[in-house]
């Protein structure tokens, strides 16, 4: 892949009021198990990972539907541009 296409590359993300159910989608349709969460400008404020999803389904004994992103992601301590760049990369499909 060259400079050009890995640029048209996209990247999948889900918001902190997302569903678990909905994160879960989206990681099997796009064939991965780490996704970025995004507020509404963009930015990204953490990721969920398809762990975080099954050890939250786990722990609270609730269904997806029923639980929300935000209350199992993992979030930066002190997210950048520079950071933000970096973690849509990584986590580009």
């Amino acid at each position: 892949m060259s400079g050009s296409e890995a640029e048209l590359v996209s990247c999948v993300s889900c918001t902190v009021n997302d569903s678990l159910q909905h994160a879960a989608g989206i990681m099997s349709e796009n064939d991965c198990s780490t996704i970025p969460v995004v507020n509404p400008r963009g930015g990204i404020v953490g990721v969920i990972t398809a762990r975080d999803i099954c050890m939250a389904a786990y722990r609270r004994g609730l269904p997806l539907w029923h639980m929300d992103v935000g209350s199992a992601m993992s979030s930066h301590a002190a997210p950048t541009p520079k950071r933000d760049v970096e973690l849509t990369r990584l986590h580009s499909v």
